[in-house]
Formats: C-alpha cells, sequence, structure tokens
C-alpha cells in the first residue's frame, strides 16, 4: 500500500484492475499506464499517481510523461518546467508540449483535453480555450523562428 496522507491506496487493486485490462486485450498488446488525481477536500490534499502497466504505482512529485509521445514531451518539459508554475503557466506549457508531440510522434494525435485539478477540485478546461492556446502556440512559435532567422543574418 502507498499512504496519500490519512487515504490508503491499495496496490493489489491497482494491480488486478491493470491485469484485468491486459488480460482483455491481451491480443492487442495494449500498454497502459493510467494517471490518477486525487483532491481530499477535507486535507486540502492534491496529489496525481501514475499505475503502470504491470500494477507498480508510483507518486508524481514534479511532472510525468507517459505514451508514444512521452520521450519528446520530456525532453521539452525538461526544459520548460520550472517549481510553482502557476496553473494557466501549466496550462499553456502542457498544451505546447502536447503539440509539439503531435507533431513528431506518429502515436500521439487527437483532440487535446486537459483538465484542471487544484484547490477547487477538478475541471475540464473548455475546449475553445485549448484552441485559442493551441493557436497561441503557433504564434509564439512563428514568433520565435522570425527571431532567430534575423539573429542569424
Amino acid at each position: 500500500m502507498f499512504c496519500c496522507k490519512k487515504y490508503f491506496i491499495n496496490h493489489e487493486l491497482c494491480e488486478n484492475v491493470i491485469s484485468a485490462i491486459n488480460l482483455r486485450y491481451k491480443e492487442q498488446q495494449l500498454r497502459l499506464d493510467i494517471l490518477v488525481g486525487f483532491y481530499i477536500k477535507s486535507l486540502q490534499v492534491i496529489e496525481l499517481y501514475v499505475i503502470y502497466n504491470d500494477g507498480v504505482a508510483d507518486r508524481v512529485n514534479k511532472y510525468l510523461t507517459i505514451g508514444s509521445g512521452g520521450i519528446i514531451a520530456d525532453y521539452i518539459l525538461s526544459r520548460l518546467w520550472f517549481e510553482n508554475l502557476t496553473v494557466n503557466q501549466a496550462i499553456k506549457t502542457v498544451i505546447y508540449v502536447l503539440e509539439e508531440a503531435k507533431r513528431f510522434d506518429v502515436g500521439t494525435g487527437g483532440l487535446t483535453d486537459i483538465f484542471i485539478l487544484d484547490s477547487q477540485g477538478i475541471r475540464k478546461l473548455d475546449y475553445s480555450q485549448v484552441i485559442t492556446e493551441i493557436t497561441n502556440t503557433f504564434k509564439v512559435d512563428l514568433e520565435l523562428k522570425k527571431s532567430w532567422l534575423n539573429e542569424c543574418g
């Protein structure tokens, strides 16, 4: 078991869930990692855990990338992440990282859903705001390229 303050999550339960998923999708050789967020309002505790496909669960301390685009995302996040990001900064960073992973990894794609887990609980970012941030990301990227070209002569 691992402890989230006064609350306990049973590793056996995690292993059983993952084992059942692996068994059900055995033919597809599915490799599934799951992010689990906890918000315990009475204690004002917010924690994020990852349960890997073998059932091992770990607490996420800084950030975590999973999936086929994880290597690309991890590289970019290692350069952009810093302590005490605001929620707005984190949203912009996550969207930028996801869009870059989509550009360079064929297994990464689809619509981007952003969920925020904070002292207000959990909420899904409105998709129109996601699209706005994606558009802004492309604009910033274009300006950076122009600036770089101007400096290179």
